[in-house]
């Protein structure tokens, strides 16, 4: 009875753990994308075989840096085109950390 007791406590602990490590992770790898929000402008659009490839460029006014982001591989046909404008989520620590709204 009691080690079936301590299996239980085992299996509910280990449940809750993995469960708030989930959570944890989930918020640590989204936690950037509410940094900060800037509005870039593609310059480039490549076609490949495996999909589309977005270049958008971004200058910061305070300080004069000029900021690259290049888009994950995109599988459907894009409504943007180069000169358009798009949203890109920075990560304020980490500028190589970036979300590009497509």
């Amino acid at each position: 009875m009691k080690a079936s007791l301590q299996l239980f406590a085992m299996v509910v602990t280990g449940t809750l753990a993995i469960q708030l490590l989930a959570v944890a992770i989930y918020y640590w790898r989204n936690s950037w994308r509410y940094g900060r929000r800037v509005v870039a402008t593609v310059k480039q659009i490549q076609v490949w075989l495996d999909g589309w490839y977005v270049t958008a460029v971004w200058t910061d006014m305070l300080t004069g840096q000029h900021y690259t982001f290049q888009s994950p591989r995109i599988e459907f046909s894009l409504k943007q085109r180069v000169g358009d404008n798009v949203i890109v989520d920075i990560d304020p620590n980490d500028p190589e950390r970036y979300w590009m709204r497509l």
